[in-house]
């Protein structure tokens, strides 16, 4: 989890995942789940993104990060990740990844509830840059963590493999501000303490992430929330008198919110 302090002033999750209790082995965290959920939309931390039509309005275009990756990772260190490599899983034919492939795509109703391109599989690189809290295209969490469930039942069968469904998510960064422009950068900037400020609202690269907004990229919902209620509460933008805002995560035209997420957000992963 990254070392700053959140407001939490709105961006909440819907469907947030299940608490992690501080100091236990996650093979210890208690499973209430019994199956893969049967809705997409379960997968989402914000199932509010999934919106009539959204896949054609973002495609595999928008970005997304994979929550409860890390604790996945400290769960299986030292035993054969054999999801991480080329080799075939014991007593199976092949990876984890080749498994949760052929899952998605046979087993469950995902592909069809989801106009995108799943036929692009997931490789052991996009495996790192979810665990190195990286965004990635919406496809790839979701081979990722039926991956981690047959990575699971092949590794670790005291574990319940549906620990993913009750501690992962995918968490998307999709969400933009209207009117936020480089001018509220700029006056924001200029407050006193503005770069202490723009820390605490969006990581240690506060700034560069607030100028990424301001050109259109998108971010998580918390850091756009802050942001816009930080900024209408107590920044005065001299060359513009209305509010930022609604915070949002439909693109539209001339719009902010059409290009993919900020590369500078310090998202809480955990």
């Amino acid at each position: 989890m990254s070392g700053h302090q959140r407001r939490q002033s709105g961006g909440q999750p819907d469907n947030p995942p299940r608490p992690m209790p501080a100091g236990t082995d996650p093979a210890k965290f208690p499973v209430q789940a019994k199956s893969r959920p049967k809705e997409l939309a379960d997968l989402l931390s914000h199932k509010e993104v999934m919106y009539f039509d959204w896949e054609h309005d973002v495609g595999n275009r928008q970005l997304y990060y994979l929550d409860g990756i890390v604790a996945f990772m400290r769960m299986v260190r030292g035993r054969r990740i054999a999801f991480m490599k080329e080799d075939s899983l014991p007593g199976q034919t092949g990876t984890c990844v080749d498994l949760a492939v052929k899952a998605v795509r046979t087993e469950t109703a995902w592909t069809t509830q989801a106009d995108l391109p799943w036929d692009g599989g997931l490789s052991a690189n996009q495996l790192r840059r979810m665990r190195d809290r990286k965004a990635v295209v919406f496809t790839k969490p979701v081979y990722a963590i039926v991956a981690c469930e047959h990575a699971l039942r092949a590794l670790m069968p005291s574990v319940s493999p549906f620990w993913v469904y009750d501690y992962m998510r995918i968490t998307p960064a999709v969400y933009n501000i209207d009117r936020f422009n480089q001018d509220v950068v700029s006056a924001l900037e200029s407050s006193p303490n503005g770069a202490a400020k723009a820390r605490d609202l969006a990581g240690l690269d506060g700034l560069d992430v607030l100028k990424d907004l301001a050109a259109g990229h998108c971010v998580t919902a918390m850091t756009a929330y802050d942001v816009a209620d930080y900024v209408n509460k107590n920044v005065l933008v001299p060359a513009q008198q209305n509010p930022v805002g609604p915070v949002r995560f439909k693109p539209g035209r001339r719009r902010l919110g059409r290009k993919d997420a900020s590369p500078n957000e310090e998202v809480d992963i955990r």
